[in-house]
Parts: structure tokens; C-alpha cells; sequence
């Protein structure tokens, strides 16, 4: 966790947060820390929770830039990093650090959650999550591989009577929602 003294390490680890526009305010929401050591070591950690509120993993993402994997999950049951689990509407995304960034964008509208799948590939626990929303709007990296990961996950949802909207890029940029604007976020976009 932070304190009010940081050392080098959490000065380095709270860098990383503002670089990336983590408010304070979703550090204490979802809980985010840091580790110093064992395997997760120069890592910001993000619990991974179920509408119980019980932690079933985190994920770890490199601050340090020095890791082998920027990303590293815990092991244990898969499930979707999730804002807000009593929202009506989510909006599905690839990673936390984007779901935080749309979270930020949508707080206006408190019936929206930000979903991060965390990773391209949805078990049979994750489309359970989403089942329990009334409306999904999937939110893919503006990149072949992201419209790539959306078609597939699209395919999946309809055959699990699940039937999202789907936000359309207005071009191939490479640019994920951690990198856009609030309002291109939340502007009018278009949608299948």
C-alpha cells in the first residue's frame, strides 16, 4: 500500500500512477498497491474481485520498465476486472489501466461499469460476469489485433445469447482508451 513518507521505490511506483492519470480516488476504490519483492517486485497490483468483494487474484504491471512481462496474473480462477459490479451497462476492454481510464471518463454515468477482460481469450466465469449486465458495449485498441480480439469476442457473446454494441474506430491509430481523451471516450461514437 502507499504511505505518506514514500520511499524510492513507491516514488517510482506513484510516478507511474500519474503518468497514467490514476486518481487517488481508484488507488482506495479498487485497492491498487505495489509490491517491493517476491514475484510481483516492482509491479503496481491491481486485485481482482467478484461482486462478492473477495479477492481471487491481481494483476501485477511492471513500473520499473526492467520486467520481462509488463503484465503478470496471478494464478487461480479467471475472472474480468470489473469497476463496478451493481452498473446496467459494460463496457468491455483489454486491459485495467484503460478500464480505469474510461471509469474516469464515464463517472458522470454511474449505471456504467469499466470491464477489463485481461487477455483476448473469455472463460466460461467471465461470460457469467457478463450476464449480468443489461448492456455491453465492447471497446477494442484501435489496432488490427484489438479489431481482430473484437470480432472474435463478438462472435462469442452472440452465441451466448449475449448481444453487445460495438464501438467503431474511426481509424487504425494504435491508440487504446488509456491513451484518448475523456471526451473521445464518451463523445458520440458510432456503434453496432
Amino acid at each position: 500500500s502507499f504511505s505518506n513518507k514514500p520511499d524510492p521505490i513507491e516514488k517510482q511506483a506513484r510516478a507511474y500512477l500519474k503518468q497514467r492519470s490514476i486518481s487517488q480516488l481508484q488507488l482506495a476504490r479498487h485497492k491498487i498497491g505495489f509490491a517491493v519483492a517476491g514475484p510481483f517486485a516492482w509491479r503496481i497490483l491491481f486485485p481482482v474481485m467478484d461482486i462478492d468483494k473477495k479477492c481471487y487474484g491481481w494483476v501485477g504491471r511492471d513500473f520499473s520498465g526492467k520486467q520481462d512481462l509488463k503484465y503478470l496474473n496471478s494464478p487461480g480462477i479467471k475472472l474480468m476486472w470489473v469497476s463496478d459490479h451493481c452498473a446496467r451497462t459494460a463496457v468491455i476492454l483489454e486491459g485495467i489501466v484503460d478500464a480505469l481510464h474510461v471509469e474516469r471518463a464515464m463517472l458522470a454515468r454511474s449505471s456504467t461499469a469499466a470491464l477489463a477482460t485481461l487477455g483476448c481469450a473469455l472463460t466460461d466465469t467471465q461470460f457469467e460476469q457478463l450476464h449480468r449486465f443489461e448492456k455491453l458495449i465492447l471497446f477494442p485498441d484501435f489496432d488490427r489485433p484489438g479489431i481482430v480480439g473484437l470480432i472474435s469476442m463478438a462472435k462469442k457473446c452472440i452465441a451466448r445469447n449475449l448481444h453487445p454494441l460495438v464501438v467503431v474506430p474511426p481509424e487504425l491509430d494504435g491508440r487504446d482508451a488509456g491513451e484518448m481523451g475523456e471526451e473521445e471516450i464518451v463523445g458520440d461514437r458510432k456503434s453496432t
